[in-house]
């Protein structure tokens, strides 16, 4: 493999020796890049994976991916399927929180009227 005519992308760098000789007189490395995958391209990737039958190391290579770093959102993508499926316990826990919000809201209501009956009473006294 021969790289030609590359250019460098990235901080500063000074061409000096071996990368005159060998790449010639401008090359390019992209050192500054980093790729920030969306939570769509995240699951299309995984889905891809998991519905075709190409391997992992091809579905990364195909993407630009580390295996390293795919693993980890294949892992997650499971594991919120179970979570999703085994239902319960995350249903019952927002069910929970939204009665404790409304019995907080109903609270809030009551002393904002209490407050405002007393407000009233002190101006009344003042005058």
């Amino acid at each position: 493999m021969v790289l030609t005519n590359l250019k460098v992308v990235g901080p500063p760098y000074r061409e000096t020796g071996w990368q005159q000789r060998v790449f010639g007189p401008a090359w390019e490395v992209n050192t500054m890049t980093k790729k920030r995958w969306t939570v769509e391209d995240k699951t299309k990737i995984v889905m891809e994976s998991l519905t075709t039958s190409a391997s992992t190391v091809d579905i990364c290579r195909k993407y630009g991916l580390s295996p390293n770093i795919f693993y980890p959102w294949r892992d997650k993508f499971l594991d919120g399927g179970k979570a999703a499926l085994a239902g319960g316990s995350s249903t019952r826990i927002i069910k929970a929180v939204q009665k404790e919000n409304a019995t907080l809201k109903t609270l809030v209501g009551e002393i904002t009227l209490a407050n405002d009956l007393l407000k009233k009473a002190l101006e009344g006294r003042k005058k």
